[in-house]
C-alpha cells in the first residue's frame, strides 16, 4: 500500500458511489490524506448523538452519504512512502430507540444507581422535549506503526478505548466502503457488483491492503 493506492481508491469511491453521496471533503497535504479542515481526536464519554452532530457540523468527514451517515479516511505516510498511521471510520446517522416513557419509568425500579441517573436523564428529555435516546455508535479501524503495547491494527467501537479487536489488515478506502455498503447500502452494492469495473477495482483494493503484524495471541481477523 502506498499513497497513490489510497488516492486511486478515493477516486474510485467518487465514481462508484456518487449516487448515494451528497458531499466530498477529501483532502491531501504532502504525505497525508484526510479531509478539509481536519481535526484530530474523537469525543470520549460523550453521547453518540452529540459526537455525531459535532463532527457533522464541523464537516469532519471524507464522504457524506445521502442519509447523513459519513465515513472518515485518514492515512499518513513517511518520507520513504511507508504507512505510519491510518484511521478508517463509519459514523451511521443516529437511530432513535422505541422506548416508551412508561417502560423507562418501570425500569427505574430495577436498575443500579449509575444507570438510574442515565434513565432519569432520558425520561426528562422525553417528557420535556419528546427526545428519545439513540442506540448506535461509530466503528473505526486504526493503525499505528509505532505502537508496542497492543496490535498495530485494530477495530474499535465508539469511545471504548480499552476494547481493541486486533486485525491482520489495514484496508484501503474502497474495501472499507464495500464493507459499509454490504451492511447499510445493500441495494446500491448489488448494482455495483454487476459492474465489471467495480469488481476489478475492488479486487485490486483487496490485493493492495496492507498486512499487519498480528500476535498469535489474537484470533480476530478482518475478512476481505
Amino acid at each position: 500500500m502506498n499513497i497513490h493506492d489510497v488516492i486511486r481508491d478515493l477516486e474510485a469511491i467518487k465514481k462508484h458511489f456518487k449516487k448515494i453521496l451528497q458531499a466530498d471533503q477529501v483532502d491531501r497535504s504532502a504525505q497525508t490524506i484526510s479531509w478539509h479542515r481536519y481535526e484530530s481526536g474523537f469525543s470520549d464519554r460523550v453521547s453518540y448523538v452529540r459526537e455525531y452532530q459535532r463532527l457533522l457540523d464541523r464537516q469532519q468527514y471524507s464522504f457524506l452519504f445521502d442519509d447523513s451517515s459519513f465515513v472518515q479516511f485518514y492515512y499518513e505516510f513517511d518520507r520513504e512512502g511507508e504507512l505510519e498511521s491510518a484511521k478508517l471510520a463509519f459514523y451511521p446517522a443516529p437511530v432513535t430507540c422505541d422506548d416508551e416513557l412508561e417502560e423507562l419509568i418501570e425500569d427505574l425500579a430495577h436498575c443500579t444507581p449509575d444507570i438510574e441517573s442515565i434513565l432519569l436523564e432520558h425520561i426528562e428529555k422525553l417528557e420535556s422535549e419528546g427526545e428519545r435516546p439513540t442506540n448506535v455508535s461509530h466503528i473505526r479501524l486504526d493503525y499505528d506503526s509505532s505502537v508496542t503495547t497492543h496490535c498495530k491494527a485494530h477495530l474499535q467501537f465508539g469511545g471504548i478505548n480499552n476494547l481493541r479487536i486486533s486485525s491482520n489488515k489495514v484496508l484501503l478506502p474502497l474495501t472499507f466502503m464495500e464493507t459499509v455498503a454490504a451492511a447499510f447500502y445493500k441495494e446500491h452494492r448489488e448494482d455495483l457488483l454487476k459492474k465489471e469495473r467495480y469488481r476489478e477495482d475492488l479486487k485490486r483494493a483487496k490485493r493492495k491492503s496492507l498486512a499487519s503484524e498480528l500476535s498469535v495471541a489474537f484470533q480476530c481477523y478482518i475478512s476481505i
